[in-house]
């Protein structure tokens, strides 16, 4: 006769921690770009080869944010493994952390001229913001493309996900389109919490796994 067990407590556990992930990139996140929106000068350029030459407090913030959306990404690809098999999203998911990793990689850099000693010329540190700038838009561009074709891929499935997950999916459909358009790209200082928010509440309400024994 078979037995079934609900796993409760141990999946409790498991969508607790991503939730609080989520909660605490939703606030964080809208400090650092708020505040970074806020402070910068009309000289955005001469401000970043300056930023790029210091590790600050900030930095190590935006590190935290790094850290955080992975973990976030990677709990949500484990969440939908229990719901839904479809190999288009799970590389979308993989496509969007490894975005994230070499957007937020850019610290290093911070942290590599912060400890040289010798002074750095100013065509090297040019090449060096061009070459920042490069790979931290191209990371933008693929994550925006990503996350717009994994929404679309949820939303076509949505008879197999959760109502939060198909408000999260619109939420981030509408934040990549921010951000491909560049000019609206500031909005997701508000749009990407509120998004965060709906998917910490699903991390949460996620049901359980049913185990048969």
């Amino acid at each position: 006769m078979e037995q079934v067990t609900e796993m409760t407590e141990p999946t409790n556990q498991r969508n607790y921690l991503p939730a609080v992930a989520a909660l605490l990139l939703a606030a964080l996140f809208p400090f650092y770009w708020g505040n970074l929106f806020l402070s910068s000068s009309t000289d955005w350029y001469l401000e970043l080869q300056q930023d790029l030459q210091n590790f600050s407090a900030f930095d190590f913030l935006f590190i935290v944010i790094g850290i955080l959306e992975i973990y976030v990404l990677w709990s949500l690809r484990k969440a939908l493994a229990d719901q839904l098999n479809v190999a288009s999203a799970k590389i979308m998911l993989w496509m969007m952390i490894v975005s994230v990793a070499v957007f937020h990689a850019s610290v290093l850099v911070d942290m590599s001229l912060s400890f040289k000693t010798d002074p750095v010329s100013p065509i090297s540190m040019e090449n060096i913001t061009d070459t920042v700038l490069f790979l931290a838009f191209s990371a933008l561009f693929i994550y925006a493309i990503c996350g717009g074709v994994f929404s679309i891929v949820l939303l076509f499935r949505h008879s197999q996900i959760p109502t939060l997950l198909k408000v999260f999916s619109v939420l981030l459909m509408i934040s990549c389109l921010f951000q491909l358009t560049i000019l609206l790209a500031a909005l997701n200082i508000i749009l990407f919490p509120v998004a965060l928010l709906i998917l910490a509440v699903y991390f949460v309400k996620n049901d359980p796994v049913v185990e048969v024994v």
